[in-house]
Order: C-alpha cells, then structure tokens, then sequence
C-alpha cells in the first residue's frame, strides 16, 4: 500500500473545507437553495387573506398597502377575500399555510386575540403567526343621525346618565374594536349603554341613518361619506388627538374621560415559522412605502391614519392588547361563547 502523497492530502482537505462552506455537502444543497431563495425573495406573486368582508377598513387598507408593496418588490400582492365566523376561516388557511412568505394575513385585535378567547371555534392563535408590521389605524367616532335629539355629547351622556340601558349603539360585533369602545364608554361614564351587534357596519349606518337605533360607533373609513353628506353627525372621538376632517368632534382626554386603549389596526403577520430575512424583507417595503407622502395622502382620503410598527413593537403591542381582553372577560365585560 502506497503512502498517501502529502501534497494531494492538503489539496483534498482544502477541497472539502471549500464544498462545506458552501453547503455542498452533509445534505448542505438544499439548506444553500433554501437561503438563496430568501434572498431573491419575492421571486412570484405573493397572496394576502383578507379574513373580512370586502369593503370594510380591513379591506380598504390592505389594499392600498398590497399596490404600494407590489410597485416596491416589483411582484404582485394578490388580496384573497376569505370571510366567515368573524375571521376565523381566513385566520386558520393562512395559519396552515407553507411558511415561505407567499401567504400573508391581514390581522387585528379581532382575529389574532378577540376571536381565539371568545369563539371556541377560533384555533388559530397568536404564536401561530409571526408579525411583519402595522400599517394604519382607523379612528373610531360615536355618532348619532342627523334627526337625532341630541346635539352634543354632553346631551347625550346625561340621557345615559339618567336612564342607563336604554340607549341603544350599534357596533360591528362582538369584542370588535368598536364594541370594545362602546364598553369603555360605559366604564368611564359609570352607566350602562344597549350594544346592538351588526353583521356589517352598513347594516348599522343604514339603522342609524333611518333613527331605528340612537347611535352608533363606527371607524371614520366606513362612515365618512356619511358624515361628509350630513346624514349621521360625529359626537366623539375615541381617538387621543381631534380629528383634522371634524375639529370641532372633542375626545375623551378632553372630557376629563380616560383615553381607549385600543385602535382599529390593519397589520400584516405570516404563518409561524416563515424565516427571518422574508419577515424582514417585508417589514422594511412596509415601513418604506408607508413613509411617503403620496401613499398617507391615499389613506387620509380614506378616514384611515398611516401607523407603521415593525415586527418587535407590532407583537408587544398586540400581547399586551390580549391581556387586557383577558381582564375584561374575567370581569365579565366580554362573555366567551359556549
């Protein structure tokens, strides 16, 4: 048997050094195509679920925010409307979905934490999904039609104050940003109000705008054609700042009243798992497209506010918005479904 030849050794151990650093070998291939495929991401077009009904602010905002990121990643953003079970439907198809960042959830308070603690029916939770940014917000008015006796907010907290239960609100459904709003109310007030849940807030408006319910709590993007043509007119503002398209609407800082802690959001997630450098990728065409001046102009027209977080606050926010649905189901405030 011939010694091995020094020179030839060295090369072949140079060799093999050079192929495992390259992930040629132990199975490394696929790993190497995997990490080259991150980085020509999007390398197709990418679907984003709507888990809504069209129409709604959910709907509005993602798709502005889909175009925007399609001109920016130069590949389309597809939204795929998959209403039913107040998300849930949705929801879950995204969260079975491959985690490669070509299927994208529009989310909020309503489907990733509302709906999992009320609706036994909700599977689809939280650590399911890895976030990629909040996008807008939507503020949230109490109005009352235009025939309706009360002038003020002021008016109208003193009916409340008289005879608790008997004004009725409509809201979006129940453990919605505005049902949610409607419960704050009361809480500030020290009264008790008669929340009517809606299938959609066109159902409520149109209810509204006919006098067959007092008032109503809806986002400023579903009602402001209406409130712009004087059919329903705004009492107050659940936002911390008066609104520029109705200065004359008082918050409740300004009322003396504790701030609401929530916000009608439109953030977009991926399924659990999805690697790092796609979420990455995604949150900073989020942040960059949302920076312009042209892109906040099309959400201002819309009632909607841009509201960019990235991936880090965007998850904090929202646990920290589970906890106090948490509380409010523990003291009763919200019932969970049997």
């Amino acid at each position: 048997m011939r010694p091995p030849v020094p020179g030839r050794r060295a090369a072949a151990a140079t060799l093999f050094r050079g192929l495992a650093a390259a992930g040629l070998l132990g199975g490394g291939w696929p790993v190497r195509r995997a990490r080259a495929a991150e980085e020509a991401y999007p390398g197709g077009p990418v679907t984003v679920v709507n888990p809504y009904g069209a129409g709604g602010f959910g709907d509005i905002s993602s798709r502005i925010t889909c175009e925007e990121l399609a001109a920016e990643l130069r590949q389309p953003f597809i939204v795929d409307v998959r209403p039913g079970a107040s998300g849930s439907i949705g929801t879950a198809y995204v969260a079975k979905a491959p985690p490669n960042g070509y299927t994208l959830l529009v989310v909020s308070t309503s489907n990733l934490i509302v709906g999992p603690l009320l609706q036994p029916g909700h599977r689809s939770r939280l650590p399911d999904f890895v976030p990629i940014g909040l996008a807008a917000e939507a503020p949230i008015l109490l109005a009352v039609g235009s025939d309706s006796p009360y002038r003020s907010f002021a008016a109208f907290r003193d009916a409340a104050l008289r005879e608790p239960g008997r004004l009725s609100i409509s809201h979006a459904g129940d453990g919605t940003s505005n049902h949610l709003a409607i419960l704050h109310l009361q809480k500030v007030l020290g009264t008790r109000f008669n929340p009517v849940p809606y299938k959609s807030p066109g159902q409520g408006l149109m209810d509204l705008m006919g006098g067959r319910i007092d008032a109503g709590v809806n986002q400023l993007s579903s009602s402001l054609s209406n409130l712009q043509a004087g059919k329903i007119r705004p009492l107050l503002t659940f936002t911390p700042e008066r609104l520029a398209q109705f200065p004359e609407v008082p918050t409740l800082r300004e009322l003396g009243l504790a701030d609401f802690p929530f916000a009608a959001t439109m953030g977009l997630a991926a399924p659990a798992h999805t690697p790092p450098a796609v979420v990455e990728r995604l949150s900073a065409a989020m942040q960059a497209v949302l920076a312009r001046p042209q892109v906040r102009e099309r959400f201002d027209r819309g009632g909607m506010v841009v509201r960019y977080m990235g991936p880090g606050p965007f998850l904090k926010a929202l646990e920290e918005q589970q906890q106090i649905i948490t509380e409010l189901i523990r003291a009763g405030a919200l019932k969970q479904e049997t």
